[in-house]
């Protein structure tokens, strides 16, 4: 999963990093895995945003509503221009 965390701090910028706490950390991968297989064979579903277009639209909702832009005005915009995809 850290290679995650190192794109989503390349796409934000500004010498954005990232470390990891010492301790204990709880292992959720088998909670969060989604499995869009049955989407994909029985609806024809795909997905429009490819992994870092998903991580640069999040890291731009993140920087917006960090402005002070309105959060639902942004999730709106997002969703218009997600629309738009073909």
């Amino acid at each position: 999963m850290s290679h995650i965390v190192d794109r989503l701090a390349a796409s934000w910028g500004d010498g954005a990093a990232w470390h990891r706490s010492a301790g204990d950390h709880p292992h959720e991968a088998a909670a969060l895995a989604i499995d869009a297989g049955k989407a994909r064979s029985r609806l024809g579903w795909r997905p429009r945003l490819d992994l870092d277009q998903a991580l640069d639209w999040t890291v731009g909702w993140h920087r917006a509503v960090l402005a002070g832009e309105d959060a639902a005005t942004v999730c709106l915009a997002q969703i218009a221009r997600y629309q738009a995809l073909s």
